[in-house]
């Protein structure tokens, strides 16, 4: 299914709730985490997808994205337009999981406790992201580590 099948939903640029977070955050999350545990939290900005105009765009994007503009996917399917890595970024920090470091200028990303927990979940179960949604996620975490482990070692068997 291509963006164009699916009605354009434009972004109003209120907070995604993470029960409609999609491969996109999870994959912006899981980028993000890395960030912080490799380059002290500081993205690549030809690594992230950026709106037309956003002073953050990476010169790499603009050679290659150009003005095209690339939604944000949603677990039910849809695909909010308007809406890119640094709105994902802001989803993930509102839903506690990250925190700013940085200024708007110079992002800078970390991890929260509950963050840091998820974002392993996050890298160790599910390498391509598909099937992850918060409700797993948030079991996982409310589980603590061990039960995290388990269920890794469960589904390795």
């Amino acid at each position: 299914m291509s963006p164009t099948d699916i009605p354009r939903i434009d972004w109003d640029g209120a907070r995604i709730s993470p029960e409609r977070w999609g491969r996109d955050h999870w994959q912006v999350f899981t980028y993000l985490g890395h960030c912080f545990h490799k380059s002290d939290g500081v993205p690549d900005r030809d690594k992230m997808r950026c709106k037309p105009g956003n002073p953050l765009i990476g010169f790499r994007v603009v050679r290659i994205q150009g003005d095209r503009e690339y939604p944000t996917k949603l677990v039910d399917g849809g695909f909010l337009w308007g809406h890119d890595d640094y709105d994902c970024a802001d989803d993930l920090i509102a839903a506690g999981l990250m925190t700013s470091l940085g200024t708007g200028a110079n992002p800078r990303y970390g991890l929260t406790p509950v963050g840091v927990l998820a974002w392993s979940y996050c890298c160790d179960r599910y390498r391509s992201l598909g099937g992850l949604t918060w409700e797993k996620v948030l079991a996982a975490v409310r589980g603590g580590r061990r039960e995290i482990q388990a269920f890794l070692q469960e589904g390795e068997s």
